[in-house]
């Protein structure tokens, strides 16, 4: 009988690092197509955020007795805020499933994340699968 796992589609490897071993793989379609969709959002509340920045910035600088305007901009900019800050926790989520370290909450990944950062968490898949 043929006995296939869906682990070896995933291609988990082993890396051993600060001194603890953990599984990797890369990232599949599903994950690829999560990050590309959490980055654009990423750069499209990132250049709003900008742009209202901006034209708080201005709004003091033309007229500083104008507040209503300025809490308006800043409302609108509050608003981004939010988005942002949830695609850069949902793309931390999708870096996270590619790496398991063995326990239940994922502590020591989420550790890794903090230590690296999302670049970082590339850099270690991009070597873990260097051929």
């Amino acid at each position: 009988m043929l006995q296939i796992s869906s682990n070896d589609f995933h291609q988990w490897r082993e890396a051993k690092i600060d001194g603890h071993v953990f599984k990797v793989r890369r990232p599949g379609a599903g994950d690829q197509l999560d990050l590309s969709r959490f980055g654009s959002e990423l750069v499209r509340s990132g250049k709003e955020a900008y742009n209202l920045r901006n034209q708080a910035e201005a709004i003091k600088d033309l007229d500083p007795e104008d507040k209503d305007t300025l809490t308006e901009t800043m409302k609108k900019f509050d608003k981004v805020i939010q988005p942002i800050q949830e695609a850069q926790e949902n793309l931390e989520k999708t870096y996270l499933r590619l790496f398991d370290d063995g326990t239940k909450k994922q502590e020591k990944s989420k550790k890794l994340l903090k230590n690296v950062g999302t670049d970082g968490l590339i850099e270690i898949i991009n070597r873990v699968f260097e051929e």
